[in-house]
């Protein structure tokens, strides 16, 4: 029996890369996916989403960078930021109303396919290992959100930051060194914390020497002690 042990269980926002799974269509499905998707460059800061509005695509991010965020009437949360080769709003499809559940919107220029929604059920209802692999893509951000959960609820503001810069590194920009065009606001609303906490964490990391900060340039120079106050902190 595989023993999973919570402590290692962070604060991620991503699981897998979702462009496989178009390796399970036929050369026919590939060609009607091509008839029945559009591709749109997006600016900085535009809306790819609207949260409550009907559901009539599902999105994949070619490139750039987005974040899935819910709307509240104060504040925002942020669900995920989303790096290119990913899906956006198969967690709505066939929900109630047909409405989508959450807003998205894209941190720096990039390019979106939209993919007419009904075809896209009818590839699930056709092609079963496509089917699976949709499954299999929901199923982990299923896995990931609530490791984000125990991460949220049960960590000390250390271990919340040390994860998701962690999680950068390792599944957004997958390299040590990166550069992150996203606010300290939107850190806080990734991490439940206030923008002061964030940035005095952050203070403390660079005095330590766990990572070198510059505005939005970040290198992580121990991850192994990044891991440990991820794992305790």
């Amino acid at each position: 029996m595989i023993n999973y042990i919570m402590e290692d269980f962070g604060n991620c926002t991503i699981a897998c890369r979702h462009q496989d799974c178009f390796n399970f269509l036929t050369a026919d499905e590939r060609n009607r996916l091509e008839k029945n998707k559009i591709s749109i460059n997006y600016r900085k800061g535009e809306n790819i989403i609207k949260q409550g509005t009907s559901v009539n695509h599902i999105l994949f991010l070619k490139s750039g960078l987005a974040k899935i965020y819910l709307e509240g009437s104060s504040k925002d949360l942020i669900l995920k930021i989303v790096p290119p080769q990913h899906f956006i709003g198969l967690s709505s499809l066939r929900c109630k109303d047909d409405l989508y559940i959450y807003s998205s919107s894209v941190y720096i220029d990039s390019r979106v396919d939209l993919i007419d929604k009904e075809f896209f059920i009818k590839l699930i209802e056709n092609n079963p290992k496509f089917a699976l692999s949709v499954i299999s893509i929901i199923n982990e951000a299923t896995a990931v959100s609530y490791r984000r959960v125990y991460s949220l609820t049960t960590k000390q503001m250390h271990g919340k930051v040390a994860d998701l810069l962690i999680c950068m590194s390792e599944n957004i920009f997958l390299d040590e060194q990166f550069n992150v065009p996203i606010s300290r606001k939107d850190f806080s609303e990734l991490l439940g914390l206030s923008v002061e906490s964030v940035v005095r964490v952050f203070k403390e990391f660079k005095d330590n020497g766990l990572v070198s900060i510059r505005g939005t340039q970040f290198k992580l120079l121990d991850i192994a002690g990044l891991k440990e106050i991820s794992n305790y902190g």
